[in-house]
């Protein structure tokens, strides 16, 4: 119906959407015509504020919200759909339904403040983000369009920064350059992956309450050490297999080198031996990361063993 309407050139049509990925959709589907986007910002903190205090007059209740309670409420952010309506994501369908009228006037009435309200919206968010972004168990996080080693490396991040350079985390690990995966995360709506000249350029938390829920997910100690051991896991297996290359590669250029056929004034220029140094210090790279990331795990697993 879309296609339609344009191509026949009987309206302008305007698409919103909460999710970048989506413009991805509609170009496939338009091939011949050209997209123009605009990117909406979230309410500042003074809008949000006004408008939480409008509806709940509008409902009926004029409570004076207190300088605290308002920082409370500025940490769930400007978006509309947190601030008043319910969201239909597939992944946080429970995480989005952040902050109604309704349910604020319904813990208002039972007697909670707005502060407590906040707290316990934002404690429900977490139990809801560890299972959708890290899945129940095991079998359950292979069904996930990304790692849990992934997942944490974002959480981790995001937990101490507004926003990081998207290709900061594409090239490490545990990523590596699979954009897949950070394309799902957005699509999953857990980040928002912003743009500058048509490239992505920046990453942030989906929703700004979920900087708050990233932190406090990745300050649970136990929590923590788990998805850590996990994490260094996966870096020790990619270095040990790093360095079983390396040392094949020296046992073949020390072969090499009995066998070369060199004049006495060549010594010191064989190719070999400079390659022989360059992989052998990439091997004592290895061995040491692999040496600190098994302490760590060992402080990690103490930690786990007192309960936290």
């Amino acid at each position: 119906m879309i296609y339609v309407l344009i191509n026949l050139q009987i309206a302008h049509v305007i698409v919103l959407s909460d999710n970048r990925e989506n413009i991805k959709r509609l170009a496939k589907a338009m091939p011949s015509k050209p997209l123009n986007s605009i990117a909406l910002s979230d309410a500042d903190s003074a809008s949000s504020l006004s408008f939480v205090k409008q509806k709940l007059h509008d409902s009926g209740i004029d409570i004076g919200i207190s300088g605290q309670q308002a920082q409370s409420v500025e940490r769930l952010g400007g978006r509309a759909s947190d601030l008043e309506s319910v969201s239909l994501s597939p992944y946080f369908s429970y995480l989005i339904i952040l902050f109604t009228p309704l349910q604020l006037i319904h813990k208002v009435r039972s007697g909670m403040k707005v502060d407590e309200a906040v707290e316990d919206i934002i404690s429900r968010g977490v139990a809801e983000l560890r299972k959708n972004a890290f899945g129940d168990d095991a079998d359950d996080a292979k069904s996930l369009s990304w790692t849990r080693e992934q997942a944490w490396k974002v959480l981790r991040v995001l937990s101490k920064a507004q926003e990081v350079g998207y290709y900061d985390i594409l090239v490490e690990f545990p990523f590596k350059g699979d954009e897949s995966a950070l394309r799902s995360m957005e699509h999953a709506e857990l980040i928002s992956i912003g743009t500058k000249d048509g490239r992505p350029c920046t990453i942030r938390p989906g929703k700004p309450v979920f900087r708050y829920v990233f932190e406090r997910v990745v300050n649970d100690k136990v929590f923590q050490a788990t998805q850590e051991l996990g994490y260094n896991e996966k870096q020790i297996a990619e270095a040990e297999g790093k360095i079983k290359t390396y040392e094949q590669e020296l046992a073949l250029l020390v072969e090499t080198m009995k066998n070369e056929n060199r004049r006495w004034y060549q010594f010191g220029q064989s190719p070999c031996r400079e390659r022989a140094r360059y992989v052998g210090d990439k091997l004592v790279t290895a061995e040491r990361k692999v040496e600190g990331l098994e302490r760590k795990n060992n402080e990690l697993k103490r930690v786990l063993a007192k309960g936290g």
